[in-house]
């Protein structure tokens, strides 16, 4: 945006236009969302669409409307098969999971949001607010607030350490006696630590969902790190938006999602109807990963050339690339 206000400035000066001022590129990028808001509110078949009278109004209109405009969007292109036209034999046959960090922007310091979803009581998000200006924190956190907290959680640090290696050695320990998915061998966690995330001033990027028709479907971003919590969330919104979700699905940490969602619906997961469906969804990793899947349950469950689903929707369309 930067780019196109300067070159716009520059024809004018070049072939000699009036200007009462330059173009300014944040309101240049205003008239431009303005302008998509209302040709998405019209394809969506709504009678009355309204926008701010002022430009200076519309940071905070765009905030206030987002939600409603992600549900749009998301219901619009996981439905594109009915809605706009089969793209073909294996339309919406698959879906990928994919995360992009070059997208990766300012964001406040506070790390300790929760959110309160149907599938989880406490879901840590992260503040997704930008820092105002020369602090980390955002209006919303101060640093007093935010010093007090970390201050106050320094003691426990070490100790909330060793009691979780105690709990994940005993786990793996009942997991294997009552048949629940062990994968420890498999070293993908994405997953980043405590301390990396405290540290972190920047989002990690968005996880998008990618139907095999090369279209977006829907898109999330993260504020703190790719957890499996984080993913199953952004899975379970698409699902009560859209109604559906496609025959298969691809992920690269496929193994410890599938095994989450294994030993945890019921208990840390309410089962819901969005979690039944995302529990019976075939999940496979995909060939470019698979390879760093070392795990007996990976190799055994998570082959893509063993997922028939897969093998006719996904695959077909990446060997064209």
């Amino acid at each position: 945006m930067i780019g196109t206000a300067a070159s716009l400035n520059q024809e004018a000066f070049n072939l000699g236009y009036y200007q009462l001022t330059p173009i300014e590129r944040r309101l240049l990028s205003n008239i431009l969302h303005a302008y998509l808001v209302i040709q998405l509110d019209l394809s969506m078949g709504y009678a009355c669409v309204s926008t701010p009278c002022s430009l200076e109004d519309f940071s905070q209109w765009a905030w206030e409307q987002f939600p409603r405009l992600l549900t749009c969007f998301i219901y619009l292109w996981t439905n594109h098969r009915t809605l706009i036209g089969s793209c073909g034999e294996h339309c919406s046959k698959c879906l990928i999971v994919d995360g992009h960090q070059k997208v990766r922007r300012r964001i406040c310091a506070f790390k300790d949001v929760k959110v309160e979803t149907e599938e989880m009581k406490e879901l840590v998000i992260g503040c997704c607010r930008t820092p105002v200006r020369q602090s980390r924190f955002c209006q919303l956190h101060n640093k007093e607030t935010v010093f007090s907290v970390n201050e106050q959680s320094k003691p426990i640090v070490k100790k909330k350490r060793i009691i979780q290696k105690f709990i994940r050695r005993l786990s793996n320990r009942l997991n294997k006696k009552n048949g629940h998915l062990n994968l420890t061998g498999c070293r993908t966690v994405k997953e980043r630590s405590d301390q990396y995330v405290k540290k972190c001033t920047r989002s990690l990027g968005i996880i998008a969902l990618v139907s095999n028709c090369r279209i977006i479907t829907s898109f999330s971003e993260l504020y703190r790190s790719e957890t499996l919590r984080e993913i199953i969330n952004f899975f379970a919104i698409t699902i009560r938006v859209a109604g559906r979700l496609s025959p298969t699905c691809v992920y690269d940490d496929g193994c410890h999602l599938v095994k989450y969602i294994k030993n945890h619906i019921g208990t840390e997961l309410v089962e819901t109807p969005a979690m039944v469906l995302l529990r019976s969804t075939p999940i496979s990793v995909d060939r470019s990963h698979f390879p760093n899947h070392v795990g007996v349950f990976c190799r055994k469950t998570m082959d893509p050339n063993k997922n028939p689903r897969l093998c006719c929707s996904y695959f077909p369309i990446v060997s064209s690339f």
